[in-house]
């Protein structure tokens, strides 16, 4: 895999081991370039955790360097499958395919293979025998799993014929359920320090560029300067990173602060599902956000732009509210909406998205395709 922190690819990785019941009924070891908290997650799980000092990208030799030693730990192991979580983590592909190892492959990246190269690595392009043999990799791959029809239409042309399969995302509705029984929503609002009356707007993803909370912030703004019913906007992902101290700069400018709150990245993130009233997104780059189905199982109604798999979950008016990305004006008028829709339709609308995600979208269905794909 390609990172141990908190995220929705993270995440992925580690709820669908937990459902196919990796650790306990087969063993596992995952393998990722740093240390993070799902390690800990893991292990208690009884998976084998491997850090290794990360996937070098800049040479020959460095790189086959990195191969050989992951060989010498396959070898050791006497695997069977690799499973490779994310486009970043091609190596693992490149790896299996050297030992003859079925992969399967779960991309998540909405992006031809040529953008990725470019957007995940933009100062230290890869160097172009490693591009290859990813490329290379992707081509020999058993199955390769996408979370959307527009994603697995992208990265078509490099998979070979007939090895692409789209597994819809899915969440743990039954845990959610669960904890809805339990926390009131007043209850995660003061646990929160948050106000009870107003209502709460929530955008819960990893602050970055491509996420566009200062175009978020900014629409929030204007909306809220013509409406009598402004609310609250909560940006929960911050990382301390460049684009989001240029956010809280942003806000403090605008002279908004009093109503938008940057938040730490959540470990756990629902109480503030829990507390929020609609759940925002002004992604330009998206596959089937894990946020987005969590929301919608905990009832909330979404409004979002309208990009790749975004469109394939929900149905503007029934499910969520759509726009288009990257444009301001759409972004105003998609808070707006938000801020006239009244209370009833706007719980109306998150019921039939919480009815959508319970049958469609559990991730116990996902699971059993990895356990069928696995031979477990």
């Amino acid at each position: 895999t390609h990172h141990l922190g908190l995220g929705g690819g993270q995440l992925y990785l580690a709820e669908l081991l937990e459902k196919m019941h990796a650790g306990h009924d087969f063993p596992c070891t995952v393998v990722a370039p740093g240390d993070g908290p799902l390690r800990h997650r893991m292990e208690r799980q009884g998976i084998t955790v491997h850090i290794t000092a990360g996937y070098p990208l800049a040479g020959v030799d460095e790189y086959e360097g990195k191969v050989t030693e992951l060989a010498a730990l396959a070898m050791r192991g006497a695997f069977t499958h690799v499973l490779v979580n994310t486009l970043g983590a091609f190596i693992g592909a490149d790896l299996g395919a050297r030992l003859g190892l079925p992969v399967i492959w779960a991309v998540h990246e909405s992006v031809t293979l040529p953008r990725f190269w470019t957007a995940a690595y933009p100062e230290n392009l890869p160097h172009q025998y490693v591009r290859d043999r990813a490329e290379h990799a992707l081509r020999k791959a058993h199955t390769v799993i996408f979370e959307a029809e527009a994603t697995r239409r992208l990265l078509d042309p490099w998979v070979a014929g007939g090895r692409s399969l789209v597994v819809p995302y899915g969440v743990d509705n039954r845990q959610i359920a669960r904890y809805c029984a339990r926390v009131s929503r007043a209850a995660a609002r003061r646990s929160l320090n948050l106000p009870e009356e107003d209502t709460l707007l929530l955008c819960l993803a990893t602050i970055e560029p491509r996420k566009g909370q200062i175009l978020i912030a900014e629409a929030f703004a204007r909306t809220a300067a013509v409406t009598d019913r402004p609310g609250v906007m909560v940006l929960v992902g911050d990382q301390d990173t460049p684009y989001s101290q240029a956010l809280k700069q942003f806000i403090a400018w605008r002279g908004i602060g009093d109503r938008i709150l940057v938040e730490p990245v959540a470990e756990k993130a629902y109480r503030w599902y829990r507390a929020s009233d609609v759940l925002v997104s002004a992604a330009d780059l998206e596959s089937m956000p894990r946020s987005m189905l969590e929301a919608m199982s905990f009832g909330l109604p979404i409004a979002a732009t309208d990009v790749f798999g975004v469109g394939e979950l929900l149905t503007d008016g029934e499910t969520g509210l759509l726009a288009k990305a990257g444009c301001l004006s759409e972004l105003d008028a998609l808070l707006l909406r938000v801020a006239k829709m009244p209370d009833e339709e706007r719980r109306e609308m998150g019921d039939r998205g919480r009815a959508l995600v319970q049958g469609q979208h559990d991730s116990s269905g996902y699971a059993q395709v990895y356990r069928g794909l696995l031979g477990l």
